[in-house]
């Protein structure tokens, strides 16, 4: 661990807990966990791949084989390992960002904390259907990190390397959610590589392809995996059709993508703001009402001696270019197979945005940022929404 980020991942992990933690009693399997219960009750891990094969994701059956050997069918447990990798994949973003933008320590922490809250991705409580999906997202953060490592200390390059392809084709072959992410690592690989080294642009280039080169014979390995020997068996959304449908889903995108973009960013906030919940008398307004109070005025006065300081303005236009990359890679995987989020019904829609969760988060910690000026007013409004 970083000693200098102890206390952005104490306060990702407690915000994590309260977000997600405490509901833990109250839930149990919904919707389509049952049809892994229902699974691996019938014929265990044989069943799972079954299911597994059939939805065109058979390389994510260890994760559930592990996990009903490890928890068996006890909701408590399965929603503790969901939330556990949730705030795990959080922290890795935070480390990510704190090595992209060293100097913007207040507004990486604010959005790795939208990253881990953000309020249109509401299925949280499907833990067993998303386990794979949380673990897939935590490997990706993991293999990233593990590059950037490998750039910076290249007498340990094959120490850090390795196990980043391996993470790589891990996440890959787990859930395909977070391929197009896939596609910013020779970018990311170039960023580090090019931050203060003098060389000729054709050299660094030269030595970026180099780099990602083991990632990228992975990547295509799955592509062609998932879209030609998986394709052979029968499975639904092959990703290359977007190729052969004469351009239908690429003037789908074009014409939904703002639609899009506007529900992500702006109208998943209005929910909210529901009414039910400031009529005064229930219990469980009052109990949300009371730890709502608790956790604005703990993360006020915890984090104010550290985050109470203006930042440097020059990060804006990367912070906005980068959220801007990773909400484009992230929705690739959609798109390819024409799902528009704005078209589909909520709030199953809502698990397409997940690979763009973190750049929807710098996007909206970011305007934040510009738009409220005064440092006390901004934090006191920060930390009243991470109830």
């Amino acid at each position: 661990m970083i000693k200098s980020a102890k206390f952005e991942i104490a306060m990702i992990t407690l915000l994590g807990i309260l977000a997600y933690g405490i509901q833990i009693p109250f839930l149990g399997f919904f919707q389509d966990d049952w049809n892994f219960v229902y699974y691996y009750s019938l014929n265990g891990t044989q069943g799972l791949l079954e299911l597994m094969t059939i939805d065109g994701r058979p390389g994510g059956v260890w994760i559930y084989a592990l996990g009903f050997s490890l928890f068996g069918f006890k909701p408590a447990l399965w929603q503790l390992f969901s939330i556990f990798f949730r705030i795990l994949t959080a922290i890795s973003a935070f480390l990510i960002l704190k090595r992209l933008l060293p100097e913007r320590r207040n507004g990486n922490l604010i959005a790795s904390i939208f990253f881990l809250v953000y309020p249109f991705f509401t299925l949280q409580p499907l833990s067993v259907s998303f386990a794979q999906h949380y673990v897939g997202y935590f490997l990706l953060g993991c293999s990233l990190l593990l590059t950037i490592q490998a750039i910076e200390q290249p007498n340990k390059f094959l120490l850090y390397t390795i196990p980043a392809v391996v993470f790589t084709l891990a996440h890959l072959f787990n859930v395909e959610y977070f391929v197009g992410l896939e596609l910013l690592r020779p970018i990311l690989i170039w960023y580090f590589i090019s931050r203060g080294n003098g060389a000729p642009w054709t050299k660094r280039l030269g030595k970026t392809a180099l780099i990602w080169l083991p990632y990228f014979l992975v990547l295509v390995f799955f592509v062609l995996w998932r879209s030609l020997f998986l394709a052979s068996l029968g499975i639904r959304n092959n990703p290359l059709n977007a190729l052969t449908d004469s351009g239908e889903i690429v003037l789908s995108v074009i014409q939904y993508a703002p639609a899009d973009l506007a529900l992500m960013l702006g109208s998943s906030w209005s929910a909210l703001i529901n009414p039910d919940l400031f009529v005064i008398g229930p219990i469980r307004n009052l109990y949300i009402a009371l730890s709502a109070a608790v956790t604005t005025i703990g993360f006020y006065y915890f984090s104010r001696g550290k985050y109470l300081s203006a930042e440097d303005k020059s990060t804006t236009l990367r912070v906005f270019m980068v959220g801007g990359l990773i909400i484009a890679a992230g929705m690739i995987p959609a798109y390819s197979i024409g799902y528009i989020l704005n078209n589909k019904l909520p709030p199953w829609n809502s698990r397409f945005s997940l690979p763009a969760l973190l750049g929807l988060a710098l996007v909206i910690s970011e305007f934040i940022t510009i738009i409220i000026t005064s440092l006390k007013v901004r934090h006191f409004f920060l930390s009243s929404c991470w109830v």
